[in-house]
This record gives C-alpha cells, structure tokens and sequence, in this order.
C-alpha cells in the first residue's frame, strides 16, 4: 500500500469517527428549571378543568405535557393548584392547538396554545364539547414555524405566555371597580 493510499484511508476512517460521533452525540441546547413553594404568601388556589390538544397524531402527550407543566408555571405567578373537593378560587383550562398550512412546497405548522379563567363555582355542565361563554380571564399565544407542540421547547415556551398574559388579565380584572348596576323601574299608569 503506498503512502497516498494510506493517507486517504486514515482521512476517510477519521471522517467515518467523526460523523459517527456527531450522530450519536446529545442534545446541544439543555434548559433546567427548578420550583418550590417558599416564596409564595396566601397563594390563590387553582383546580385544572379540562386540557385539550388538537393535533394530527398523538395529542395524549401533550396533554398529559400540559397537566404537568400547568402547576409549575402558575406557582411561578403565586398560584398554587389544590386536589379535588379543595375550595378554589379559579378552575383553569388549556386548549392547544396546531395546524398544517404550506408556504410554496414548505409546510409549516400554526399553533396557539389558550388558558382560560373560570370562577370556582363553574357548573359540570359548562364543560360540554364546544361550550361558547366568556370567561373571567384568558392568555392566548400563537406562533408559526417548523415545529409544533410535539417540541416541549415550543409547549412550555406557548405555556409559560399563554400564563404571563392572563395574569396580567386577572390583575387587571381584579383592580377595576366592579360594576354599579342600575335597575331602572318604570311605572306605568293604566
């Protein structure tokens, strides 16, 4: 085997090791959160109503994504989630959803995650399939791209705006005077 040879067959077997070793390599970007209860004075209390995702393939897992993220991202904002049968002050719901769409031959993907706000005595009956009622307060985040909700970057990133805005709903719905209802009487002579 001559020199050249030998040279070409060490450079292609050290690109073979190289390549192999990128492909087998972990993830390049790592984010780590921690969260506890230390700071939170007098917390309000949250019950989870119902979590949906809406999207082509398994939604289960971001679902179940979402039951576990919830608490964590609203005990960052004071709120802490209470078991069943527990006095709450709010029941919380998620819709995420995510769509198809194409941009020339690309597809890319819409998705829009919403947490609604409802008082703590909402009626079981309220949670029908397409039940159309205005809540107390709402956050909704939309985004597009090349990932959708199966990215837990992208779930917890919609998540965490999604929260941050209907907070800043929520204090703003708290601090405003309520209403003065006037009833206005008419009598009519006969």
């Amino acid at each position: 085997m001559n020199k050249s040879a030998f040279s070409f067959s060490a450079l292609v077997m050290l690109f073979c090791l190289w390549c192999g070793g990128c492909a087998s390599a972990s993830l390049s970007i790592k984010t780590a959160a921690a969260w506890s209860q230390s700071g939170v004075e007098q917390p309000r209390k949250l019950r989870a109503g119902y979590i949906r995702a809406d999207k082509k393939g398994s939604a289960a897992s971001v679902e179940r994504e979402i039951a576990e993220l919830l608490p964590l991202i609203f005990l960052e904002k004071g709120f802490v989630f209470v078991a069943d049968g527990c006095p709450v002050d709010y029941v919380v719901d998620v819709r995420a959803t995510e769509r198809e769409y194409y941009l020339g031959w690309k597809a890319k993907k819409s998705i829009s995650m919403e947490i609604v706000l409802w008082p703590a005595d909402r009626e079981a009956a309220a949670y029908a399939e397409y039940a159309v009622e205005t809540p107390l307060a709402a956050g909704r985040t939309v985004a597009q791209g090349d990932l959708g909700l199966s990215s837990s970057k992208n779930t917890e990133t919609l998540l965490r705006r999604s929260a941050a805005e209907l907070v800043k709903s929520l204090a703003a719905l708290e601090t405003r005077a309520p209403p003065k209802l006037a009833m206005q009487v008419r009598h009519e002579n006969q």
